[in-house]
């Protein structure tokens, strides 16, 4: 696309969203009742959406590896977590004193706080080897970043799944197990990097060095900002 092109398109994005954001105003402006068609689709159509945006992220997973088994086990959590506990996990005398979109914004800035911390994490083991020369040995260690979250992913989310099933009150037994799964992963984790530092020659200290930069402080760092 030409540099024309390309901005033809963003303007007509831009002002396709605009008009379904400030058309039903300014169709139906406050005291104006809408048509029962229009409060039938506003009815309907959030559940037709939510299908179809699962079917369009399903499509191609049974051609995966996995044959779509990740995404089998995350709309299992999720709809047993959405009918088990809905709204219930806020208290009705609390919800009606958080404003509105309170929710949204720390749910954002939740997420935003995790990115920031992997942003970090990444950011530093680059720079080392950047300044050190060392990008192969960087690349062995965010494959093992990214291999070990993946398994501690995949062995907590069935006893998330039977946590979840259990009714209030009980459940100790598979968080005690949900736990135990992720300090091994953990464990397994610093060891696999302990190896491979040992493995390239790379003294222990460094080791240290790197879990005390790269792992604990960001974490640590984030923990003291939410207690304050």
């Amino acid at each position: 696309m030409t540099l024309t092109q390309e901005i033809l398109t963003i303007a007509a994005v831009v002002a396709g969203t605009m008009a379904t954001r400030f058309l039903p105003f300014l169709l139906f402006p406050e005291g104006r009742q809408p048509p029962a068609f229009v409060r039938y689709l506003g009815t309907v159509l959030p559940s037709a959406v939510i299908g179809l945006l699962v079917v369009f992220c399903l499509k191609d997973a049974v051609f995966t590896s996995w044959h779509g088994l990740p995404e089998v086990i995350g709309i299992l959590f999720v709809g047993v977590m959405t009918v088990k506990y809905g709204d219930s996990l806020i208290p009705d005398s609390l919800i009606e004193t958080i404003p509105q979109g309170a929710v949204l914004a720390l749910s954002l800035l939740a997420t935003f706080a995790c990115l920031c911390v992997g942003i970090f994490q990444r950011g530093v083991v680059r720079l080392a080897g950047a300044v050190t020369l060392s990008q192969p040995f960087v690349s062995q260690l965010m494959l093992l970043k990214r291999t070990y979250f993946t398994l501690g992913v995949i062995v907590t989310v069935p006893a998330l799944l039977l946590f979840a099933l259990c009714p209030r009150g009980t459940g100790d037994v598979w968080f005690c197990i949900i736990v135990i799964e992720l300090i091994v992963t953990a464990i397994l984790y610093l060891r696999e990097v302990l190896n491979l530092f040992i493995s390239k020659k790379v003294s222990i200290l460094h080791w240290i060095l790197y879990l005390c930069i790269v792992e604990v402080f960001p974490v640590s760092l984030l923990w003291l900002l939410v207690a304050r």
